[in-house]
């Protein structure tokens, strides 16, 4: 396993176990209780192995409105930064750094329709740079980190 692969491993584990120790187990499983749980459907490692981007899918249930939202969160290989990049009522996924590590684009319906979304690294508003009319199936960077590719539903 390389350095990065491990580096990445140690801060998932510990983002994904520190919630779970500090809560005592429940005397039965109910679906109220599955609805509590979190999941980290995506991992992208920054190309210097210092940040890790990760998405966070929870349950949200207001009223009688009840789905599943996604938001991007960045944590350092250190641990000592553990930030939430995205929010609000749309889901955001897929993160992907930069080649230079400079921006994080990711996909949100933010707008309607899956799009291909970029923001700074260190902070500011995400840009939305896709406008695919049937929406952002999948992207990737260019190499020299200057074009996105991506495929439309």
């Amino acid at each position: 396993m390389t350095t990065p692969a491990r580096v990445l491993s140690l801060v998932l584990c510990l983002v994904l176990l520190a919630p779970a120790r500090a809560q005592e187990a429940p005397e039965r499983w109910t679906p109220e209780l599955s609805m509590r749980f979190k999941s980290i459907p995506d991992v992208a490692l920054s190309p210097d192995g210092r940040l890790v981007a990760y998405v966070v899918r929870e349950a949200v249930m207001d009223g009688e409105q009840s789905e599943y939202r996604s938001h991007v969160w960045v944590v350092s290989a250190d641990g000592r930064l553990n930030v939430q990049y995205t929010r609000g009522d749309k889901s955001c996924t897929d993160p992907a750094f930069s080649p230079d590590g400079q921006y994080l684009a990711f996909t949100s319906d933010r707008s309607g329709k899956n799009q291909v979304w970029v923001m700074r690294v260190d902070g500011g508003e995400a840009e939305q740079v896709t406008d695919a009319e049937t929406g952002v199936a999948a992207y990737r960077w260019s190499p020299d980190g200057t074009r996105i590719a991506y495929t439309a539903r």
